[in-house]
């Protein structure tokens, strides 16, 4: 919860990990950055308000993390029970 409100599974948020030019992260600011469902197509828009994921799912190819309604908007209830989806994510 960087942004200091607790996690709302209902809203249209992200947690990514942005850094500056001497990779240092940055404060997720609530600007907004667009994701493509490289598989079906959609594009969903969402808000930044928080940083991760965290270190371990970084490093298995995990860039973002999307709450429940996002993910559903973003990729149905396939990509609800399988938890990944192969993305672009662009405005950062």
């Amino acid at each position: 919860m960087s942004n200091l409100q607790p996690l709302d599974d209902n809203a249209l948020t992200c947690a990514l990990w942005i850094t500056n030019e001497h990779g240092k992260p940055r404060f997720p600011d609530g600007r907004l950055v667009k994701i493509l469902n490289v598989m079906n197509g959609a594009m969903l828009t969402v808000a930044w308000t928080d940083n991760g994921p965290g270190s371990v799912q970084r490093s298995r190819g995990v860039i973002c993390d999307l709450t429940p309604r996002a993910m559903r908007e973003l990729a149905g209830e396939d990509g609800i029970r399988t938890g990944m989806v192969e993305v672009i994510i662009e405005g950062i």
